[in-house]
């Protein structure tokens, strides 16, 4: 079975985050993550993408295994190297609100993975 699940570092699903009050012009502190293989066969590949509606307002960035994810659909996602059952790499997102924005971040980003 292909399953990949996105975690806390201490192995605790991870599920919406708040980033805190992200001053314009500004990125917040990271919050770390891991993605682990938890199916039973190893995965050839994994794809890593952002779903956001619009960045204007802030915009979501996340680092998988020191690969800066860049795609913003599954078409378009970032292609990581697969994992073995039970293996993990780490990462982490942020929030960047940019500078001119009205402060506070309205938007929402999504991180998205793919297994195959």
């Amino acid at each position: 079975m292909l399953d990949i699940d996105i975690q806390t570092p201490a192995g605790a699903p991870l599920g919406s985050s708040n980033f805190g009050d992200v001053p314009p012009g500004t990125t917040s502190n990271p919050l770390p993550l891991k993605l682990v293989n938890t199916g039973t066969v190893a995965h050839a590949r994994i794809l890593c993408w952002i779903e956001q509606a619009d960045t204007t307002d802030g915009a979501m960035r996340a680092v998988i295994g020191g690969v800066a994810i860049t795609g913003t659909s599954r078409e378009t996602a970032t292609s990581l190297p697969g994992l073995a059952p039970a293996g993990s790499v780490p990462g982490e997102v942020t929030w960047y609100n940019p500078a001119g924005s009205p402060g506070l971040p309205v938007d929402t980003g999504v991180l998205r993975v793919r297994v195959e």
